[in-house]
């Protein structure tokens, strides 16, 4: 009788399994989250090298809070998805759609929208692009889907904008991000109607670290929009974006953040243009 072996990988006890991180930040939180994302060296080399700039920054004292101190061991920096992402609305978890519905995402504006993407927590589970863009060339998917499917786009590009020795929480954010949003629209392009985003902390004592590059290539116009929430009430939050906005000559980039934080969220975003001769990039908060 022939005997099945189940095949295990030697290096296994490495990594943790996405629903079991631990609060802090280790370099096996780091190798982790790039191990369950299965990315390609470069990447994990990124992040490892982001890791060890974020250990040796200081805390920020610049803007509003000159004394600002947070407890980065004291959040549990990816909160995996049991599920797999959703193209209709109907297949996403009852209760997370309850939660993205009470955020104000309509039918009406679900219809409208050329394309949207929703963020629970550490990963996309929802993302619906329009034939439209993809008839124009547009390209427009969460920021995982992109490492795939566009490296070389993504290589060239990230964090070209905001570096990765910019500051502490850029170095985190370059460490551990999960989801966010890719837009490229290429040459001489513009977007029919507004690309948006949702991105949602719900679990408590969590971090959230999304990461969106946008790009218009020359004389192409891009516009998009996010909103943010957490819906926690009990335990903290703490959350850091980073948004490259990259525009080509003559380009055009209009981007808009729309952010209702409970009280008990942290959030340290850092959204920055990189403008080519002649290019507009506008951001809204």
């Amino acid at each position: 009788m022939e005997q099945t072996l189940e095949k295990k990988s030697i290096h296994e006890d490495r990594y943790y399994r996405p629903d079991n991180f631990p609060k802090g930040l280790t370099r096996k939180v780091v190798e982790s989250i790039s191990h369950i994302k299965n990315e390609p060296g470069w990447l994990t080399s990124f992040r490892l090298k982001a890791f060890e700039i974020y250990e040796q920054k200081p805390m920020p004292t610049w803007g509003f809070f000159p004394n600002f101190n947070v407890d980065i061991d004291s959040y549990t920096h990816y909160i995996g998805s049991n599920q797999q992402k959703k193209k209709s609305w109907d297949e996403v978890d009852p209760e997370v759609l309850k939660s993205f519905e009470r955020l104000g995402i309509p039918e009406h504006e679900r219809k409208y929208l050329a394309g949207i993407e929703a963020m629970n927590d550490s990963e996309t589970v929802y993302a619906n692009v329009k034939k439209e863009l993809t008839e124009l060339g547009i390209l427009f998917c969460d920021i995982d889907t992109a490492i795939r499917e566009y490296p070389e786009i993504v290589k060239k590009y990230l964090g070209t904008v905001v570096s990765v020795g910019d500051n502490k929480f850029s170095a985190l954010n370059s460490c551990v991000f999960s989801g966010g949003s890719f837009a490229f629209v290429p040459k001489g392009v513009k977007t029919p109607m507004p690309l948006q985003a949702y991105f949602k902390v719900t679990a408590a004592s969590s971090g959230q670290y999304e990461r969106t590059p946008l790009i218009a290539d020359e004389g192409a116009e891009l516009e998009y929009s996010e909103g943010c929430s957490s819906v926690q009430d009990k335990g903290t939050n703490f959350h850091t974006a980073v948004v490259e906005l990259i525009s080509h000559k003559n380009a055009k980039i209009f981007y808009t953040t729309i952010q209702n934080w409970k009280k008990i969220c942290t959030t340290g975003p850092s959204n920055a243009g990189y403008v080519m001769k002649e290019a507009i990039s506008l951001g809204r908060t």
